[in-house]
């Protein structure tokens, strides 16, 4: 394969494994989706490894609530909740549960996502959209912040701003889960049949949009 840029490699895998995830798993997928997108990164010598982190996530109101002052940091339960009554502000959180295998074994807590050279490669962000909010999110690498991975391991939380369509931005707040490595005992873990026919249609996808944009 010729060489090509990390990032086109990127956003390659966002827009093609994307789409051939969601015809066979549901939009919460993210296991299945990073064991894909890991293998994908492999054909093409990129280096990278799963990564278990969390996201807290907010629309443009829930932004002028916290960004412009509305909310004080040292705000309690209370007053927060008193201030989203009056606005149409929505935070999501991605990667505060537990999954559990047959038993009711956890197998897994936190959002499973990729961790390249320049940050964190999260093939199922979307799941986070919410039209109802004006909240619309795309497969996206967030690159890592002010001190790079150790920061990010050692508790600094990377912050990065998303237009949501009208110029307006929202927010995504992330933060390090841990070492935990249960989801590898999900069943979509795995060079599964449904998960080899994914990879396979990908690349042929992948490759010839890469040798188009080559060319």
């Amino acid at each position: 394969m010729e060489p090509v840029d990390d990032e086109c490699i990127y956003h390659a895998i966002g827009m093609f494994l994307r789409d051939e995830i969601l015809k066979v798993y549901n939009i919460d997928s993210c296991i299945a989706t990073t064991f894909c997108g890991l293998e994908i990164l492999k054909r093409y010598n990129v280096p990278a490894k799963p990564i278990v982190i969390r996201h807290v996530i907010g629309n443009h109101e829930a932004f002028k609530l916290f960004y412009n002052g509305v909310i004080p940091p040292n705000a309690t339960k209370e007053q927060i909740e008193e201030a989203y009554k009056k606005t149409n502000a929505h935070v999501i959180g991605m990667g505060f549960g537990n999954r559990t295998v047959t038993g009711g074994k956890p197998y897994e807590e936190g959002h499973v996502a990729i961790e390249v050279d320049q940050g964190i490669l999260d093939l199922t962000l979307d799941q986070a959209s919410r039209d109802q909010y004006n909240m619309h999110f795309t497969p996206s690498l967030l690159e890592w912040n002010d001190g790079g991975k150790d920061a990010f391991i050692g508790g600094k939380t990377i912050q990065h701003f998303f237009d949501d369509g009208n110029k307006n931005p929202m927010f995504v707040r992330t933060s390090y889960a841990g070492d935990f490595h249960g989801f590898k005992q999900s069943p979509n873990w795995g060079l599964t049949t449904p998960n080899k026919k994914i990879i396979d249609k990908s690349l042929s996808m992948i490759s010839m949009f890469l040798a188009a944009g080559v060319n």
